[in-house]
């Protein structure tokens, strides 16, 4: 991951740490002093959670004490952050308030996106959060940094090479399943950088598969932050091919994607596909080949020069002449394949296409 999202998420961690520590700090203090208090009560019952006592918890509700009090932390963050799912159920059934922004402005439900415990997360979003665009960013962000801190480099995170990688994407589609059911916005964009969570893992150069995921759960490859590039500019400037082939949905990167697919002044080798009247011509990287038209089947003799191919046509079965040229021309269509575009001079005179798609 990037240097700018390690550095937001170890801020992230150290504050609640640091919040946690002084909260218990505070706790221990009233313990040791030996009050018998709601206040001492609410200092049991952090230091509880804390701890995981499930049964103290129980009783320390029953007995009166305050789930919501100001405890520098939510106590839900803490359960949260312990894979506690019983602890969380607990706090939640004794009225815990799910929008209390601590630390800052994350609240435990954001908290709960960088679970690694799947029920943790479902628990948390079955309180049914309201979704804003403030807090969609916020929320798709931290699920993308809990990813990375639970599931290890993202630029790993593929199947092909990875055989951890399944599981880790089964649970970002069903989470961003259920992101999206709730109303969070996907595509919700940093106000100061106009980035979008997609073109962050693009930046980050997360895997392919991560990326069809979000983009699947409804990620517009074609936004573009305040500097004005997409998703797929920013893959063209990181020489991210394979991700670029994937994302240049308009094919505004056609040129690029061919020039790496087919070098510019490389052969014209291979089978190609013909309209009208012609079939295809195969041309071999020895200079011969073989054309097919409803005219009849010729070998071809064939010279390249830079982008331009001149082809000498002997008929096998046909009727067109010994010596017929037919030169053809290379440009790339707004789909990016590469068509060569067939010129016969003299008579008769016709003119066709023939295309080869790019890988």
């Amino acid at each position: 991951m990037s240097q700018k999202i390690i550095s937001r998420i170890l801020q992230f961690e150290i504050m609640i740490r640091i919040l946690l520590m002084l909260s218990l700090f505070a706790a221990c203090a009233c313990l040791a002093r030996g009050e018998d208090s709601p206040a001492s009560d609410n200092a049991r019952l952090l230091a509880a959670v804390q701890a995981g006592q499930l049964d103290t918890v129980k009783e320390l509700l029953k007995k009166g004490a305050n789930p919501n009090a100001d405890y520098g932390i939510s106590l839900l963050s803490i359960a949260i952050g312990a894979g506690n799912p019983e602890m969380l159920e607990v706090l939640l059934k004794a009225g815990t308030k799910v929008d209390v922004p601590v630390p800052g402005p994350v609240p435990p439900l954001c908290v709960a996106m960088m679970a690694a415990n799947g029920r943790v997360f479902d628990i948390m979003m079955a309180t049914h959060p309201t979704p804003s665009h403030d807090n969609s960013e916020l929320f798709y962000y931290q699920l993308y940094g809990g990813l990375g801190a639970n599931y290890g480099h993202l630029q790993f995170l593929d199947p092909k090479v990875n055989p951890k990688a399944g599981s880790a994407l089964a649970e970002l589609e069903r989470r961003l399943g259920i992101l999206k059911r709730a109303g969070f916005d996907i595509n919700a964009a940093n106000e100061k950088t106009g980035e979008t969570i997609l073109m962050e893992m693009v930046e980050d150069h997360v895997a392919l598969p991560v990326l069809e995921k979000m983009v699947a759960a409804g990620a517009n490859p074609v936004l573009r932050n305040k500097a004005g590039k997409s998703s797929a500019d920013l893959a063209a400037d990181a020489k991210e091919m394979d991700v670029l082939r994937y994302l240049d949905v308009d094919h505004s990167h056609a040129a690029l994607l061919l020039d790496h697919e087919i070098p510019a002044g490389s052969p014209f080798v291979g089978n190609w596909s013909g309209n009208d009247d012609m079939e295809g011509v195969e041309l071999k990287a020895d200079g011969s080949g073989m054309f097919g038209s409803m005219g009849g089947a010729y070998n071809v003799a064939w010279k390249q020069s830079g982008d331009t191919a001149s082809l000498e046509m002997v008929p096998m079965i046909g009727n067109l002449p010994t010596g017929t040229t037919i030169t053809g021309t290379a440009r790339i269509t707004a789909a990016g394949n590469l068509k060569l575009e067939f010129v016969k001079t003299g008579s008769p005179a016709w003119s066709d296409e023939l295309s080869r798609t790019r890988k």
